[in-house]
């Protein structure tokens, strides 16, 4: 019986320390290794490595008591939400690529609006003649909800209501 509950206290500590140094991995080494990706590739033999050194530093040299897929999990899932550099590295890049694409997408975007309806069309984010302190603006959540243009933004489109010209409705 004195086995059985110094075996749970010891699984109990085990596992305290082990989201500790999930923590430190997270909050220190993985928020800088973040950074630096986003300025660079990281090589593949240098990610190994750095696997290699988590993995070490997570179960102090011996071998992983976890599998590391369950650690990256979500709290939920059963996991301890242990960043995955992979992941990270791609998600990084994707928003890096889509950024460059709206970026081009603009490049194609008139801004000398000569009637409502080139106004009403004009894009809300990323648009010069939509700034804060001369700095274009993004709202992501807006833009999650479906305001992508001016016309977006306003209640109704009245035909006629500011210099427009055509029927009304």
């Amino acid at each position: 019986m004195l086995d059985r509950r110094r075996e749970k206290r010891v699984k109990g500590e085990l596992t305290f320390e082990v989201k500790r140094k999930v923590t430190v991995i997270n909050g220190l080494i993985g928020s800088k290794l973040v950074y630096i990706m986003n300025v660079m590739e990281m090589p593949e033999r240098v990610h190994k490595e750095i696997d290699t050194a988590i993995n070490a530093f997570l179960w102090s040299g011996r071998g992983a008591r976890i599998v590391r897929e369950v650690m990256e999990n979500e709290h939920k899932d059963g996991g301890m939400k242990l960043i995955n550099l992979e992941r990270r590295k791609k998600a990084l890049r994707y928003h890096r690529e889509a950024l460059l694409a709206w970026g081009e997408f603009l490049k194609g975007v008139k801004h000398e609006c000569v009637n409502v309806e080139q106004v009403w069309n004009q894009p809300v984010f990323l648009n010069h003649m939509v700034a804060v302190e001369q700095s274009p603006v993004f709202d992501l959540p807006m833009w999650k909800v479906g305001f992508r243009h001016i016309r977006d933004l306003v209640y109704e489109f009245v035909y006629g209501v500011y210099g427009g010209t055509g029927d009304s409705g």
